[in-house]
């Protein structure tokens, strides 16, 4: 009767611990992927700058981007952590983050054609 209950007990405790589900200690895919949007967008703006000033300058602006979004730079490195560990979930992050920045590119495109017709429009 003992080793049925142990048995019971320990395969309940691999029912638990195998379990897919994202932990609760970790952004959403959506957070996830709309904060690497902001981080990589950040670094292809700063990417031409010198390296003495770069990497200054990003440290600070990462910064910023996670006060804009209200996360602890610990969870986003734990975040980022989990979610390299699970391929496949990192993937979908990244096909969510690389349409996020597609948006921002046209949005950003129209504007800069739209102020760009304006000036045209003054002379």
């Amino acid at each position: 009767m003992k080793i049925l209950i142990y048995s019971f007990i320990f395969l309940s405790g691999l029912i638990v611990a195998c379990r897919v589900d994202t932990p609760h200690s970790v952004l959403s895919k959506d957070q996830m992927a709309a904060l690497i949007a902001d981080v990589y967008y950040m670094n292809a703006v700063f990417e031409v700058l010198p390296v003495q000033y770069r990497d200054s300058i990003m440290k600070s602006e990462r910064t910023k981007i996670l006060e804009q979004h209200k996360i602890s730079d610990s969870l986003y490195v734990h975040s980022l952590k989990y979610y390299n560990s699970e391929t496949k979930k990192m993937e979908e992050v990244e096909r969510l983050a690389r349409g996020i920045l597609l948006k921002k590119i046209e949005a950003d495109s129209l504007i800069h054609s739209q102020n760009k017709e304006g000036q045209d429009s003054i002379r």
